[in-house]
C-alpha cells in the first residue's frame, strides 16, 4: 500500500508480505523511524520504502525537442470588444462575435530554437481559420521604431470539422532582450473552435566565442572549446588558473557544488 505524509510518497511492504516487486526494488530508501512507521498508519515493525521521486523528462534538459502547448482558452482577443464562448470544458475557445484575433505569447528562454507550432481546430464551415506565428523586436537598449515579422502561417481546410495542422518556420533563435513573440488566430466566423496550440522548441548550446577564455589549455582548436567557453560564459566555471581550465583534472565536492548551484541557480532566502 502507498500512503502521502507532508508531501512524501511513502510505500510499505510488510515483513510478511510477498517478495518486492520490481517497482518496490527501485523504492530501496526506507524509512528509519519505528515512530514515524506507526504515525504513517502501518503496523510496527513494517518496512516503509521511500518513493522515488518523478523523473525530469528527457526533454527537460539537454538538446533534444521539448514541446509547450496552450489550451484555446488561453488566447486573449487584442480588445475589449470580443466574446468567446466555452463549452465544452475541455480548454477550447469557440468564437462568438467581436474582434476576430487572438494571440496567445510565447514564454520560452533565451537562446532556444524554435522549430514550428501545432494548431488543433474545428471548423465545420465554410470559411477558414488562419494561424500566424509572429514577432516583434527594438532595439536592447534605447528607443527604436518596431520591426514586425510574420515568422510563418497557416489556416484549417474546407469544412472538415476536427483539423490539425503545422506552421512551419525558418530557424528561429529566441531573443528575449530585443523580441518578443505571440501566436495568433483569426476566427472567420462564429462556431470556429480552437482547441489547441503546441510549440515545438530545443536548447542549444552557444556558438563558440572567437577567442579563448582558457588559451592555455582549451585553445580555439579544441574539441571541447565552445562547451567549455558556454560554461564560462554562463559562470559555471572560471577555471583552474589565469588562462587555464584544467580540462583533465579530477573535480572536488567543492567544485561539484559550485557547478550545480550556478547551473540550477539554486537559493534558499532567510
Amino acid at each position: 500500500m502507498r500512503k502521502t505524509i507532508s508531501g512524501l510518497s511513502i510505500a510499505a511492504t510488510l515483513m510478511c508480505a510477498a517478495p518486492m516487486t520490481r517497482a518496490d526494488e527501485q523504492e530501496r530508501l526506507t524509512l528509519a523511524s519505528p515512530e514515524l512507521v506507526v504515525a504513517a498508519g502501518f503496523p510496527a515493525g513494517s518496512t516503509v520504502y521511500v518513493a522515488a521521486p518523478d523523473e525530469a523528462p528527457p526533454e527537460f534538459f539537454g538538446t533534444q525537442p521539448a514541446m509547450t502547448a496552450f489550451a484555446g482558452n488561453k488566447f486573449l482577443g487584442r480588445i475589449s470588444t470580443y466574446e468567446y464562448g466555452t463549452p465544452d470544458g475541455a480548454g477550447s475557445v469557440t468564437y462568438v462575435s467581436g474582434d476576430v484575433f487572438a494571440d496567445a505569447h510565447l514564454d520560452l528562454p533565451s537562446g532556444v530554437i524554435l522549430d514550428n507550432v501545432r494548431w488543433w481546430a474545428n471548423d465545420a464551415l465554410s470559411t477558414d481559420i488562419q494561424f500566424f506565428m509572429e514577432r516583434s523586436c527594438l532595439p536592447a537598449a534605447g528607443p527604436g521604431v518596431p520591426t514586425f515579422t510574420i515568422l510563418g502561417s497557416g489556416s484549417t481546410t474546407g469544412a472538415t470539422g476536427n483539423q490539425s495542422g503545422v506552421v512551419t518556420l525558418p530557424s528561429t533563435v529566441i531573443d528575449n532582450n530585443t523580441c518578443h513573440y505571440w501566436f495568433r488566430v483569426q476566427f472567420a466566423a462564429a462556431g470556429h473552435i480552437l482547441q489547441k496550440a503546441r510549440l515545438q522548441w530545443r536548447r542549444q548550446v552557444s556558438a563558440a566565442p572567437p577567442l579563448a577564455t582558457f588559451p592555455n589549455d582549451v585553445p580555439t582548436s579544441s574539441s571541447i572549446f565552445r562547451f567549455v567557453e558556454a560554461m564560462a560564459a554562463s559562470g559555471l566555471t572560471g577555471g583552474c588558473g589565469p588562462g587555464s581550465f584544467c580540462p583533465n583534472d579530477p573535480v572536488t565536492r567543492g567544485q561539484i557544488s559550485v557547478f550545480l548551484a550556478v547551473a540550477l541557480g539554486l537559493h534558499f532566502p532567510n
